[in-house]
């Protein structure tokens, strides 16, 4: 979607849109739905890798550099996001 104004650069990398991600595990939810704000955060993996589907896969993707990773558990399937967005107002699919 078209990047608002009083969206710091820093979230969208400089460009004019940002994305909204929406998981889909159980975990994750939970924790979204007791924040009082709303969590910007980048993908689990760098760009042009695959997605990780355990908690010791994003470890070894960036080095112990983080501080902290929830870890939910193995994933049920290893598939990257679908990215839907949208021209002239009608939707389009980007990734499936």
């Amino acid at each position: 979607m078209k990047k608002q104004p009083h969206i710091p650069d820093l979230i969208t990398a400089g460009k004019d849109s940002v994305a909204v991600r929406m998981p889909d595990h159980p975990l994750t939810l939970d924790l979204l739905r007791h924040l009082s704000y709303p969590l910007a955060a980048p993908s689990a993996n760098p760009f042009g890798r695959i997605s990780p589907t355990r908690a010791a896969h994003v470890d070894d993707y960036f080095d112990e550099s983080l501080r902290m990773i929830l870890d939910g558990g193995d994933c049920a399937n290893g598939i990257e996001s679908t990215i839907i967005g949208f021209e002239d107002d009608m939707p389009v699919l980007y990734r499936l």
